[in-house]
């Protein structure tokens, strides 16, 4: 069945011209050698004929004898193709010619008799015994035949027939003699060298490591080399005479088969497959085959086949494969690092040229990546080539790296703009270890740098403020004590007494003292905030009309504000102060401008990603943006660096306290908001304040109605805690001179002792909130668990941890900032204890 499948459709592919039909095939595997020999035989046969024609004068006939003599053995020796219709023929001729011998056999009595027998006789005794014993058996005949004829001659015996028949028959028998002698010697010669180099094949089949094997056209294996068992487990006897395809994997058999049937076809030249062979234990190897077709002295064509077994080979190469998938995935994987990657990266060769770049480095350049490959650095980037191949060369002549380069030049992508950037350069070096050129990692730190400046600016001005805040909170202290000092004094002195003049002209100096220091205060963002939902729009609005009263008439100032109302949570007199500041500090820069302009503008504005970049800290997405710019004489950058801080001004001494800013700078930090300066000399400036929306609400009125109602019942009595003891004392003999009665403590926990003690008579407490053991805020927490109603007033010249009392402590709580109006202090007081005798 094996066998009958290869006839089919998957037999190995044999070029039309070989598959005439079914015969076909056989055909091929005929035995060349008694083909071979009919032919010479009838060759030699037509040549007699030819002879004995030539003799009896018919030389036409002999001619065409000869010549078809002559095709019939050039025949023999031609290609294959020419086997199939050779066969047809010679079968005919073999048909037609001992026909006419038998005819002659019969027919032509003693004479065609001897003729017969002398043609054939040489033939069979060649080709039957060989050549040795052929042509003893043919000598022997012939001195046999001779001796017989001699023998009858001298005896005079009559002959059956004449003379001239003895020596035709003589004649054709010597020559069919020499003719079967020289072609078996021909042969005999063939035979002995094939022997030979059959010997030496099977020594080197023998001692190969390799297979060697053999197949025919229907791909069956001939021949197959010992080692076939060492490779498949096979013996060469299991497999000798099955079909090679049985043991070729399917997936490979089609290309096997292709490749065998252009062998038998071309019968040259040579094939090479790799295809999967069975073992016997049914596993698949994988084996290399270089097919020659092998011509044997018959001229039968099969294929020898040097087989390798490739496994390993094919291991190492799936091995290989698989780190060269690696290899490209991570190469893949470094190429999209490096053309993604934020930091520009870069290769520049001994010449100095760019052999490589990423987007990144090619951005920072205002070039495409195009533009700076096979280019010197000079060409690519001319305003930073004297920064750049310096480096570069020295990195390449001593082979050490560069790093952390600070570098700063204008760009064609920032026009206008020096940038800065941060360097680093290494040393590329080949496996010769020769350095072929210089890697580059170049960072933009402009902005980085910027955020620094922003950062340690805002540290510095942070510890002026802690440092301004501790101060601030002394000095109120002081001013506090003086404050009631001065009040006592008025107090005890005639109203028409020269020294009530004085007096008032120093509480005033203290109230000028106490502003400046609540102006410290807001550049410190220690002081007190009330804030509440108000319009900024209007706010800004208001403060424009006041304008006239800020900007000089002969400066022509405007504003433009937005439709839509922009509600933030803020402290309306805080951002009063803050605009009517940047109007004065623009006034004064617009002095010496033939043409001064102010422009006042408010927009919102959503942070985009620029702003973002620039303040990555600030959370809030939506914002009211204020606008103020003027034409002025702008402001050099190393001023802008101080602008913010207390105390700092470029104008004339007299003319300027350097706390315009600082209060600018501390309320828009205290609203959570941001402050930019866009200026350059003789540019002008423009001040960006950005400050965080909030839900839209009812804006609430800032300003507190002062309570003028007079106490009615002047017998109440206060708790009065500071552990400032001038403040304590001024406050207690301004009181007790108001009427109350008083109990005071130096802290928190002494007044709550006493609080315990007196709950039951005390009216109202006023206390400081940052004091020693324990503060007024906890220590007022604690009396309420006594009294929840009691009444509080709270001093502080600031508060540390806190702006607002917290929620569950702001009912019946009041804050007094130091220093503070007696006066005020009298009214509060009185207010407070009137509202507790209402609720009572």
């Amino acid at each position: 069945m094996q066998r009958d499948s290869l006839h089919s459709s998957e037999a190995v592919h044999v070029p039309d011209i070989d598959r005439r039909d079914d015969i076909g095939p056989i055909a091929l595997e005929l035995k060349r050698k008694t083909l071979t020999r009919v032919c010479v035989m009838v060759a030699i046969a037509l040549a007699v004929f030819a002879a004995f024609n030539v003799y009896s004068g018919i030389y036409l006939l002999a001619a065409i004898e000869i010549a078809f003599s002559s095709v019939v053995l050039l025949v023999t020796a031609a290609d294959k193709r020419w086997h199939f219709p050779l066969q047809r023929l010679t079968d005919l001729l073999v048909v037609l010619t001992l026909s006419l011998f038998s005819y002659l056999f019969i027919s032509g009595g003693v004479e065609g008799t001897g003729f017969y027998w002398a043609f054939l006789f040489p033939f069979a005794a060649f080709f039957l015994k060989g050549i040795q014993q052929g042509l003893i058996w043919s000598i022997l005949f012939f001195c046999i035949n001779a001796l017989a004829i001699l023998v009858m001659q001298i005896s005079g015996a009559q002959l059956p027939y004449s003379g001239e028949i003895l020596q035709r028959s003589l004649l054709v028998y010597l020559l069919t003699a020499s003719f079967a002698y020289y072609y078996e010697s021909l042969h005999f010669k063939r035979q002995f060298e094939m022997g030979i180099d059959k010997n030496r094949f099977e020594q080197l089949i023998e001692n190969s490591y390799d297979l060697i094997v053999i197949v025919d056209p229907m791909g069956t294996m001939l021949f197959l080399s010992p080692s076939f068992e060492r490779m498949t487990g096979f013996t060469p006897g299991e497999l000798t005479n099955r079909n090679a395809f049985d043991y070729i994997h399917p997936d490979d058999a089609k290309k096997v088969k292709k490749a065998l049937g252009r062998l038998f076809y071309n019968r040259k030249g040579s094939e090479q497959e790799e295809y999967r062979f069975r073992n016997k234990d049914g596993s698949w190897i994988h084996v290399e085959a270089i097919g020659s077709p092998l011509i044997d002295v018959d001229g039968v064509v099969s294929v020898i086949a040097n087989v390798r077994d490739i496994s390993e080979r094919k291991q190492v190469e799936e091995i290989i494969r698989a780190k060269e998938i690696s290899l490209n995935h991570h190469f893949a994987e470094l190429e999209s690092i490096y053309s993604t990657a934020p930091i520009g990266m870069g290769f520049i060769d001994t010449e100095l040229r760019f052999k490589r770049i990423n987007p990144a480095l090619a951005g920072m350049d205002g070039l495409s990546v195009e533009e700076h490959l096979g280019h010197t650095v000079k060409e690519a980037i001319p305003k930073l080539a004297h920064q750049l191949e310096p480096v570069c060369q020295s990195v390449m002549e001593t082979g050490t790296a560069a790093v952390a380069l600070e570098l700063q030049a204008e760009s064609a992508a920032y026009p206008g703009q020096l940038r800065n950037w941060l360097a680093h350069f290494y040393p590329v070096i080949d496996n010769a270890g020769e350095v072929i050129g210089a890697s580059l990692f170049i960072q933009d730190v402009t902005d980085q740098n910027r955020l620094e400046e922003k950062y340690h600016q805002a540290q510095k001005m942070e510890a002026i403020g802690t440092l301004i805040a501790g101060i601030a909170h002394d000095f109120n202290n002081t001013l506090a004590a003086m404050q009631g000092n001065l009040y006592l004094a008025r107090l005890h002195t005639d109203k028409n007494s020269p020294c009530m003049e004085k007096l008032r002209s120093v509480e005033s100096l203290g109230d000028h003292a106490a502003e400046i220091v609540s102006q410290l205060l807001i550049f410190a963002r220690k002081g007190m905030v009330s804030r509440s939902p108000i319009s900024f729009s209007a706010l800004v609005k208001d403060t424009m009309m006041l304008a006239g009263n800020i900007v000089g008439e002969n400066i022509e100032h405007s504003c433009h504000v937005c439709q839509e109302d922009l509600t933030i949570n803020g402290d309306a007199s805080q951002l009063q102060q803050v605009i009517v500041n940047l109007l004065g500090n623009a006034s004064d820069a617009v002095e010496a401008v033939s043409s001064p302009r102010i422009h006042c503008s408010v927009e919102p504005f959503t942070a985009d990603d620029a702003f973002k970049q620039r303040h990555p800290d600030e959370t809030d997405r939506d914002f009211a943006h204020l606008i103020v710019e003027d034409n002025g004489c702008g402001i050099l950058q190393s001023v802008q660096v101080h602008m913010f801080e207390p105390f700092f001004t470029t104008k004339e001494v007299g003319k300027g306290s350097g706390l315009g800013l600082a209060m600018v700078y501390g309320a828009v930090k205290t609203h959570q908001g941001v402050i930019e300066v866009e200026s350059s000399p003789d540019s002008g400036t423009r001040v960006h304040i950005y400050l965080p929306l909030e839900v839209k609400q009812t804006a609430v009125s800032q300003v507190d109605e002062a309570e003028q109602s007079e106490v009615k019942e002047k017998q109440a009595t206060i708790l009065i805690v500071d552990d400032n003891e001038k403040i304590l004392w001024a406050t207690e003999q301004v009181l007790q001179k108001l009427g109350y009665k008083t109990i005071i403590a130096v802290d928190g926990q002494q007044a709550l002792g006493l609080f315990e003690q007196n709950h039951d008579d005390i009216d109202l407490v006023i206390s400081d909130v940052v004091m020693p053991k324990l503060g007024g805020v906890e220590s007022v927490e604690m009396m309420r668990k006594i009294n929840p109603e009691l009444p509080v007033i709270f001093m502080t010249g600031y508060d540390k941890e806190k702006t607002v009392i917290p929620q569950a402590m702001s009912k019946n709580s009041r804050f007094l900032t130091k220093p503070f109006s007696f006066p005020h202090l009298n009214q509060l007081v009185n207010s407070m204890i009137r509202g507790t005798e209402e609720q009572d």
